[in-house]
This record gives C-alpha cells, structure tokens and sequence, in this order.
C-alpha cells in the first residue's frame, strides 16, 4: 500500500495566536494509485485505509525549514521509509514462505 505525507490548515492552539499560522502533517495508508491524494484529510475519505499518525497545532514559522512544523514533515518522511522497509520485509517473509510449502 503507499504511503503518503498530507497537509492541512490547523486551528490554532490559543486565540491570542489568531494571526499565526499552523497546520496539522498526516502519514495516511492509501488504496489509490501512486501520485494520487485522497480528497481530505479524514477516516472516512475514499481511498484513505488508514491514518497512521498525526502532528496537529504546528506552528509553520519561516521557510528556512526550522520550525515545529517542517520538524514533523520530516519526521513523516522517517516514519514512511521505516514502514516501506517493515512492508517489504513481511512481502520478503511471505514469498519464502509459500516456496517452501511442499
């Protein structure tokens, strides 16, 4: 199954930061081809199998990729190269499995 990264607007954590702006980052598993995005960031999205994780509340500060948010996006792309290795190795196990069936 792919994985992928989706991003959306986030309320913000304190009215007193109305002016601020955060976003929410999401490790979604999809059924839809490679390249595709599901429609919304939700359970019940066609094509959305399952959310795995989220970030909510993150503040996006400036784009030189040190803020709260960039962080998460980082941690997302970590998070989906560890489960790509863990899918591919249960795909490895099955396959030697069924060769050794007699």
């Amino acid at each position: 199954m792919p994985y992928v990264i989706m991003t959306a607007q986030s309320r913000t954590p304190n009215k007193r930061d109305s002016r601020k702006n955060y976003k929410k980052v999401a490790v979604v598993e999809t059924s839809l081809a490679p390249g595709d995005l599901p429609r919304h960031l939700a359970e019940n999205t066609p094509g959305v199998v399952r959310i795995i994780e989220t970030w909510d509340s993150l503040y996006v500060g400036k784009a030189d990729g040190d803020s709260q948010y960039y962080r998460a996006l980082d941690d997302a792309q970590e998070l989906i190269k560890r489960l790509m290795v863990k899918d591919a190795l249960a795909h490895k196990r099955k396959r030697i499995a069924e060769a050794h069936r007699p």
